[in-house]
């Protein structure tokens, strides 16, 4: 049978129909009375004739039903976790988990096969794609699939902040030398010459300088000694990867919550994260110096200035994949030199759920894209969300 709403009827206007009077008032109640038994019985048709949601159905084409797991990145938190309460509410047949453990454990995650899709910030180094190509290869007697291949796809932008508690300093400018200095133990107070010198005129307390590092193995660490190699120089001595050879003496912390609250505890703290968790805590972040001279913080707009030259290099890997290229040391100096693109390790074949990981993916990437802003986010490049689209859609 099928259902249809009751349907209305039209009254002209040039007929408004005889004025009613009190002995007519009982036959018009029957009639609306009668006209709304009828409604509801058309109403309790069309319920008893829905999809079982039971079954596995989502009454959205675009949605998919069962279970995704992801983990990495702490970077991705805060976004995550609206992605995924946002997809669910839509979708509310698909079941989707991220842990927030670092990139490093993350990725050897995926490696394990024990989560759908890592987040990192780091590209995988050479040994750790070739172990991921090799849990994304289809067992024997899989047809014709291809040589298993883990791909990045990016998922947003962000901006690696330096936060700091300084009690009555609300403005901090840094350039890459000074900053390299403070991480590498090579400055010790705060009011040391070298930051003076960036902050000419500012009143800087006799605090001693307390560091906090990333203990575990972090993209975001990755992201901070690839951006101080590039625009330090010679000044950066510890190196570039998700682990550094911290110098003693430096703090550490397991995961940008824990390092943002040992700063929040501990005056004369600094370290960096990921610039939502400063906007979600309400803490003030250093102004980075550019190659122009300028001093630049961190927002939607100067990300999206630092992105806008990876974004048109959408397309050109020759991996099958997208890694966008970012430059540390921008010309334009309304550019964040410090912003990064955060990515989602995936199977390009052989994933166990693939209609519900395309589903999610192919969110993030639409209307998931418009909430990166109001929690601290930059929107991918339009040329990078048109071929990351192309991406997801491949997937199986």
């Amino acid at each position: 049978m099928r259902c249809t709403r009751p349907r209305r009827v039209a009254h002209g206007r040039s007929s408004p129909g005889p004025r009613l009077t009190p002995g007519r008032l009982v036959p018009r109640v029957v009639a609306v009375r009668l006209l709304v038994t009828v409604f509801c019985l058309a109403l309790a048709a069309c319920t008893a004739q829905r999809p079982d949601r039971a079954a596995g159905t989502s009454p959205d084409p675009q949605c998919a039903a069962g279970k995704l797991t992801g983990a990495g990145a702490t970077f991705q938190q805060n976004l995550q976790a609206r992605w995924i309460s946002d997809f669910t509410i839509r979708c509310h047949d698909a079941h989707v988990t991220y842990e927030s453990i670092g990139s490093g454990a993350g990725i050897q995650r995926f490696i394990d096969g024990s989560v759908d899709f890592a987040g990192s910030d780091a590209i995988l180094t050479g040994q750790e794609q070739q172990a991921a190509n090799k849990r994304c290869t289809p067992p024997d007697g899989a047809g014709s699939a291809p040589t298993g291949q883990a791909l990045h796809i990016p998922a947003v932008g962000g901006a690696l902040v330096f936060i700091y508690n300084l009690p009555g300093v609300y403005s901090l400018r840094l350039s890459p030398a000074t900053a390299a200095g403070i991480f590498q133990g090579g400055i010790t107070t705060w009011n040391d010459p070298r930051i003076a010198a960036d902050n000419p005129g500012g009143a800087l307390p006799a605090l001693p300088v307390r560091p906090v590092h990333r203990e575990d193995s972090s993209g975001s660490t990755d992201v901070f000694s690839r951006y101080l190699s590039a625009a330090a120089g010679a000044s950066w001595r510890l190196g570039i990867g998700k682990e550094l050879p911290w110098p003693g003496g430096s703090a550490a912390a397991t995961g940008s919550a824990a390092v943002t609250a040992s700063v929040i505890h501990n005056p004369g703290s600094i370290t960096y994260v990921e610039l939502s968790f400063a906007a979600e805590q309400g803490l003030p972040t250093a102004a980075l110096r550019t190659t122009s001279g300028t001093y630049v913080t961190a927002n939607g707009t100067s990300v999206a200035a630092a992105l806008s030259a990876a974004g048109a290099a959408a397309g050109q890997s020759d991996r099958g994949d997208l890694r966008l290229p970012i430059d540390y040391t921008p010309d334009d100096p309304l550019a964040y030199p410090a912003s990064a693109v955060t990515y989602t390790i995936v199977c390009a074949r052989g994933n166990g759920n693939a209609e519900l990981l395309r589903s999610y993916l192919a969110y993030t990437l639409a209307q998931g894209q418009l909430s990166t802003r109001t929690i601290g986010y930059a929107p991918l490049p339009d040329p990078a969300v048109s071929v990351a689209r192309r991406l997801v859609a491949s997937l199986g």
